[in-house]
């Protein structure tokens, strides 16, 4: 069932099982769907109910979340919740709209039969799932922890920000940070990085072009850990010395994985949206609005390009307005100013349209809240799950170290095990 990776990483038990829903809600006689379900249980007993997640995408394997990563989402519950997710619907063509998925989680929270409230954890697209559900389902029971809306428009930011940590840790521990000598600032060596990515652009050949997206596209996966933040480094050196042999020979030596099954991101997120470019003139359009909000938005923002051509039209698509939304517990919103697909300002934007609800900035680096640790975003959802506490208005929560510091002690201690 799970790939010898994940086999590697499950160091407790997991449970799995299917369960019947509907394929098509739309229709009153569809015929079931077995959708995969996998739980991880709590470490205090009993427990205090399940806590769903859905890890994102769209459409990644919450099974393989679970197998992987069950064991880090639970400790942040305090060990004491339950820990489900499901797999998407898969090759189920038009019936695999975020409504239908939505609907998908009622069955769940039946099934579980515990007190009927769905407390639910989703992680990127997760949270447009999660509003979703919250806007179909207002009179049901939920308690909702989620994050912001899809865009790079803080990637650069985070860009800038490795590169300014680099400076403060200084030459002996990064290399970059005496570039331009006593001179080098963040903004130099930013711009400097532009202009290595413009040179490449400029050369118009097949290979400068390859280089061009691959690095773009390799370092933008980098700005969602600060674990990673070495190897972006290493990859600004690459391009600001112009060692593109260098650089195809140190990262490009095997093709990158894709985490999430192309067809399902795209059977989500084309069938959710309304929007077909039916010309190139309307591509373009938005092709300009993309590229004003980041550099990497070439590489990462395609879906328009995409869904131009996708063939399917959802079964239900949500077409309601994100707004004034009145729940039976109120949302809480945990964001950081430099995620790289979920910006902060998108988390505010958010929260406006669900009333009650409050957001929580954790000042880390990433994407998400777990992947840069902090003790007070930990203990802020435990009350949340716990207590139903939601954090005050502008609470704002450090994480327990500087991430390029993090980085380094991760590298250190690497190297120490291999010994």
């Amino acid at each position: 069932m799970f790939t010898e990776h994940t086999q590697k990483r499950i160091n407790d038990s997991v449970y799995c099982t299917t369960l019947q829903v509907p394929l098509d809600y739309t229709d009153p006689n569809s015929e079931p769907l077995s959708l995969q379900l996998i739980k991880m249980n709590a470490t205090n007993t009993p427990p205090k109910g399940s806590v769903l997640l859905n890890p994102g995408g769209p459409g990644a394997s919450g099974i393989d979340f679970i197998a992987d990563y069950g064991h880090e989402y639970r400790e942040a519950l305090g060990g004491k919740f339950d820990v489900v997710s499901f797999d998407p619907r898969w090759k189920t063509g038009r019936f695999i709209s975020t409504p239908f998925v939505a609907r998908d989680m009622l069955r769940v929270v039946d099934a579980l039969k515990e007190d009927g409230l769905l407390r639910y954890w989703g992680l990127s697209y997760g949270a447009t799932l999660g509003q979703t559900f919250a806007a179909i389902s207002q009179n049901a029971r939920t308690y909702y922890l989620g994050y912001s809306t899809f865009t790079t428009r803080n990637a650069d930011d985070a860009v800038t920000e490795i590169l300014r940590q680099c400076i403060k840790v200084g030459p002996k521990k990064c290399a970059l940070a005496d570039y331009a000598g006593s001179d080098t600032t963040p903004e130099k060596l930013s711009s400097a990085l532009a202009n290595a990515l413009q040179d490449l652009l400029d050369e118009g050949t097949a290979k400068s072009l390859d280089n061009y997206l691959k690095i773009k596209e390799l370092l933008f996966w980098d700005l969602y850990k600060p674990s990673l933040l070495l190897r972006a480094i290493k990859k600004i050196a690459f391009a600001l010395n112009g060692d593109w042999k260098g650089f195809r020979k140190e990262f490009m030596k095997t093709p990158v994985k894709p985490g999430v099954n192309q067809n399902t991101l795209l059977g989500i997120a084309c069938g959710d949206s309304s929007f077909r470019a039916g010309s190139p003139e309307e591509l373009y359009a938005v092709i300009k609005m993309q590229a004003r909000e980041s550099m990497f938005a070439d590489v990462t923002e395609t879906q328009a390009w995409w869904c131009s051509h996708w063939k399917f039209e959802a079964a239900e698509r949500y077409e309601g307005d994100f707004s004034n939304i009145t729940t039976s517990f109120p949302i809480m919103f945990v964001n950081g100013p430099l995620d790289p697909v979920t910006p902060l300002s998108g988390a505010f934007e958010t929260s406006i349209a669900f009333k009650g609800s409050r957001v929580l900035v954790q000042n880390g680096f990433g994407h998400g809240a777990m992947n840069h640790s902090s003790k007070c975003t930990r203990q802020a959802i435990q009350a949340y799950f716990e207590e139903g506490t939601l954090p005050k208005i502008g609470d704002v929560c450090e994480p327990d170290q500087l991430a390029y510091e993090y980085a380094l002690s991760l590298e250190t201690r690497q190297k120490h095990e291999a010994r």
